[in-house]
């Protein structure tokens, strides 16, 4: 993976999206896939299921993978535990077997980011709340933070970092 030896899944959560700037989204998600990063997942907290196949329209086939999600963190995690209580009640899967993983594969946003980014302030977003256990956090106040030097700047301050992944 080149000198971004350790940063694989970012996400952007954008609670107003009706703020939503998709050229400068486009643009600061195409910098990262450049730089290395396998995966985008999209946060858009209670927005519409138009607005999540507009946005993938515009992702599509643009070179990397991009999720898109619009529920609020508790809609994803009760949508989560309800699919798993299906398998268990249907005898798919024993209870026993269900732990971290397992029912991490059920969340749209999937496993842990490393990064997240937030634009419009300095508040935990209210999506995404699986993959964010261990993440580093980067608040913007609008899609003008997300400037030319933006990218350069979260790689730079994410290796300076030290990660305790919850320790």
């Amino acid at each position: 993976m080149g000198d971004l030896w350790n940063i694989d899944r970012i996400g952007i959560v954008v609670p107003d999206w009706g703020s939503l700037r998709i050229g400068r989204l486009f643009s600061v998600v195409n910098e990262f896939w450049e730089r290395g990063v396998s995966k985008v997942v999209l946060g858009f907290p209670g927005a519409s299921e138009d607005l999540k196949e507009r946005v993938l329209d515009v992702f599509d086939s643009s070179g990397g993978e991009v999720v898109v999600v619009c529920k609020t963190g508790r809609e994803e995690v009760l949508s989560s535990l309800r699919r798993v209580c299906r398998l268990v009640c249907g005898g798919e899967v024993v209870v026993e077997d269900v732990d971290e993983e397992f029912l991490g594969r059920f969340f749209d946003s999937g496993s842990d980011l490393d990064i997240l980014i937030k634009v419009g302030g300095e508040r935990l977003p209210n999506s995404l709340l699986w993959s964010l256990s261990y993440s580093e956090f980067f608040f913007v106040e609008s899609f003008d933070g997300l400037d030319d030097g933006f990218v350069e700047y979260v790689f730079d301050e994410f290796r300076a970092r030290e990660r305790r992944f919850g320790r």
